[in-house]
């Protein structure tokens, strides 16, 4: 049983880290429109990559800052919620599966601040904090008693 709960935690985190991810994403674009000079750019993109992240990087100081403060805290919240689920899932592990999950987010959060143009301060912010919440949320999902451990 314990084998199949650890087998199974890390893809039940990622899940629901991207899940959350998309859901505050989408939320954050309703309050936080990054414009239609950046909506042009990104459709730019779609037929002509290098054109399309020409346009995205003159169009970058027309984003409001909300925008890229909501994309920070989806990120951050994708990656509590993932470490908190795989953490809980295979409680012996929730430490390991945390970094696991972390890690994974990291490579995702600076796979897009690479190819999407993003201001300089996202990028310290985007590796640090999504990270950081994610391992400190792991190491607050500890196991309680011993029906935990089971």
């Amino acid at each position: 049983m314990r084998t199949a709960r650890f087998v199974l935690a890390l893809p039940a985190g990622l899940v629901i880290m991207m899940a959350t991810i998309a859901a505050v994403e989408s939320l954050g674009l309703r309050a936080f429109p990054p414009g239609e000079t950046m909506a042009a750019a990104v459709e730019l993109a779609k037929t002509d990559v290098e054109a399309g992240r020409a346009a995205m990087r003159d169009a970058l100081p027309t984003v409001p800052v909300g925008t890229f403060v909501n994309v920070l805290a989806a990120w951050m919240l994708g990656g509590a919620a993932g470490a908190f689920l795989a953490g809980s899932i295979a409680a012996r592990a929730h430490l390991a599966l945390g970094v696991a999950v972390a890690v994974l987010l990291l490579v995702a959060c600076v796979t897009n601040l690479a190819l999407i143009p993003h201001p300089a301060w996202m990028w310290p912010a985007g590796i640090v904090l999504p990270a950081g919440t994610a391992v400190t949320v792991a190491a607050w999902t500890r196991p309680r008693g011993a029906a935990a451990l089971r």
